[in-house]
């Protein structure tokens, strides 16, 4: 038997995951992450407002779509941790510090139903 603790605490994520590392800066190239099953296409959009947290059979929809637009579209890369990365150049535009932004994929994997990511809620700086 082998005991310890595990340094840092494992994290628990339902998948698939939208996540960032830092806000959209104006004049930079912001990251977008999405862990999901690989080679599973995903599409990106993008509110200006929250949407009302329907359930829908994808999962919570937490974007405003009539206040949407298309962000991206890419699939997951295979390996032992899938994840596809989305690069998104911010203008370099001071007239969009302050601009509040909810972003939100829907994942279609080959073998298991759509699924809806979690909601991000950002700010540009």
């Amino acid at each position: 038997m082998i005991q310890g603790t595990v340094i840092p605490a494992p994290t628990v994520l339902t998948l698939p995951h939208l996540r960032t590392q830092s806000p959209p800066q104006i004049g930079t190239t912001w990251i977008l992450d999405v862990l999901a099953p690989e080679n599973a296409p995903i599409i990106l959009a993008v509110s200006l407002q929250a949407g009302p947290g329907t359930i829908t059979p994808f999962g919570v929809l937490g974007i405003n779509l009539s206040m949407s637009a298309s962000l991206a579209l890419t699939v997951a890369q295979p390996s032992h941790d899938p994840i596809a990365g989305v690069p998104l150049p911010v203008p370099n535009a001071p007239v969009l510090i302050g601009l509040p932004l909810w972003v939100q994929g829907l994942v279609v994997p080959q073998t298991l139903p759509p699924r809806l990511t979690n909601t991000l809620a950002t700010v540009v700086h």
